[in-house]
């Protein structure tokens, strides 16, 4: 029997009993289970009786179509329930941006108000999490998706609230109170504590490391990043005109949030291995890195300058992503002040702006050589690891968390050199 040929109800009837087929020969054949075998019974019985209720429409709609009268009624009775149902429907049209919505209005009354919120309704089958958007117009009810893994929180549903509208999404963000944040340690006095520093850098590394004890590097994936600025430079050919297309701006966005999850993951993964050693704090520069003295060089290897690298990659937000992560290993990030971190000897803390040439540090005074990417670390731990500096530059916050005080750095470089020459 041909399905074209067939008005909607047939149809309807013989793909049920087609499914109803399959599964008899499933149940008879291929199950292995009691579970599975009481499942299949149950899908065969609803099936069954979606079968005998389609029958049974089926045979009144033949009985109505045969009698003219009866089917004009039922026409006009259709026709005139559809034009009362558009009625009561109304269109919202949102424009793309941000609004700041009020759960809740006059919250000191006896009789607090509600307006746009987020409720559940947990007898609803299919969706159980939704929310209710007013405007002057009158008001809207949306279901919403949920997910276990990422909705989990104990969400304050009489806050404000950011609903935003963009490329066909509606985002609405709810706030909840953020578990209290847990360190490894109370303060660097801790005999478990263990510091490392970080030097973030360009061209040779990601990032050079020094706990103490050893040295190290993270690097970036190279062919990812030689790829990435492949497709940029594709973007950079285009016309004015043509940048402007939502295509290309499109292209531009997809690649600015390839690039960050990159290094987002990339420091989750440092954070893992910090986590496993035992790492509980974390030194790092205060350091714009856009503004670094290699900013106007042009890298050999990606053959684009290293200040428009820097801003692509949006490495100036490392040290904000790194400090955000940590939270949730207990380890504490701590920012020094970047002044003189690439010139400072690690062995003899003598000064001396020719000490580094590029690759390359050799101290002019004790004759300590090693690559300069590995001497830096070394002093930028140093900034907080020698409780005297410690507390001559920088403040530290309620959880001992140290930031950079503001000072000259003349004047840092001042009191390097009398410590160090007292030290002696």
């Amino acid at each position: 029997m041909e399905y074209e040929k067939l008005d909607e109800y047939q149809f309807k009837i013989e793909y049920n009993k087609q499914k109803l087929r399959e599964l008899e020969y499933k149940l008879f054949n291929q199950t292995s289970t009691i579970q599975e075998a009481f499942k299949i019974k149950k899908s065969i019985l609803s099936l069954e009786n979606k079968i005998e209720l389609l029958s049974t429409l089926s045979d009144k709609f033949d009985e109505i179509k045969k009698d003219k009268l009866k089917f004009k009624i039922l026409k006009n009775t259709i026709e005139t329930f559809q034009k009362r149902v558009k009625l009561r429907l109304y269109f919202m049209e949102f424009k793309t941006g941000s609004y700041v919505k009020c759960a809740v209005f006059n919250k000191k009354s006896k009789k607090p108000t509600k307006h746009s919120y987020y409720f559940t309704d947990e007898d609803k089958k299919l969706y159980k999490h939704w929310y209710k958007f007013k405007q002057n117009s009158g008001e809207i009810v949306i279901p919403l998706s949920f997910n276990d893994k990422y909705h989990n929180e104990e969400f304050n549903l009489d806050k404000e609230h950011y609903v935003s509208y963009k490329l066909g999404k509606l985002n609405i963000g709810l706030s909840y109170e953020a578990p209290e944040i847990v360190y490894k340690t109370a303060n660097l006095e801790d005999v478990n504590t263990k510091i490392i520093g970080f030097d973030l850098n360009v061209r040779d590394n990601f990032l050079s490391w020094f706990d103490g004890e050893n040295s190290g590097e993270y690097d970036y994936d190279r062919k990812y990043i030689n790829d990435f600025v492949g497709e940029l430079k594709v973007l950079d050919t285009l016309s004015a005109d043509d940048k402007k297309l939502d295509e290309n701006k499109k292209q531009l966005e997809y690649l600015v949030r390839v690039n960050e999850w990159y290094f987002k993951s990339k420091i989750s993964d440092i954070l893992k291995e910090m986590d496993k050693n035992g790492i509980t704090d974390i030194v790092m520069e205060n350091l714009d890195l856009s503004k670094s003295s290699a900013s106007y060089v042009k890298s050999e290897e990606f053959q684009i300058k290293y200040s428009r690298l820097i801003r692509l990659l949006r490495l100036s937000n490392i040290k904000e992503w790194m400090t955000e992560q940590a939270k949730k290993y207990g380890i504490k990030v701590h920012l020094t002040n970047p002044a003189y971190t690439s010139q400072e000897c690690s062995e003899c803390h003598v000064i001396v702006k020719s000490n580094r040439n590029g690759a390359v540090f050799n101290c002019s005074t004790c004759g300590h050589k090693e690559h300069s990417d590995y001497n830096s670390p070394k002093i930028i731990r140093s900034r907080i690891s020698v409780d005297v500096l410690r507390y001559k530059f920088h403040n530290s916050n309620e959880l001992g968390v140290y930031t950079p005080k503001i000072m000259k750095h003349k004047n840092i470089k001042i009191y390097l050199d009398e410590y160090y020459s007292s030290a002696s």
